[in-house]
């Protein structure tokens, strides 16, 4: 299953309000990519159904950036 099939799988299946927060890491997935995923993400999230909160995490032990979307 291609990932961002995986992700709108998942948006689908969330209430609305609810809330998914994933990382590149559980996506196996290196940081470059994951970066233009949350690219493409936030431009779907312009169509108003789900927003997005991209987070980094400074700590050495985390090593990677999350994302949280939110269905509408």
């Amino acid at each position: 299953m291609d990932i961002p099939h995986q992700i709108s799988t998942q948006l689908e299946q969330l209430n609305q309000g609810e809330q998914w927060t994933f990382s590149a890491q559980e996506l196996y997935m290196s940081h470059n990519d994951f970066n233009s995923l949350s690219i493409l993400l936030t431009r779907a999230s312009e169509k108003g159904e789900f927003s997005i909160t991209r987070t980094q995490h400074n700590k050495p032990w985390v090593g990677t950036h999350s994302v949280t979307l939110t269905k509408h």
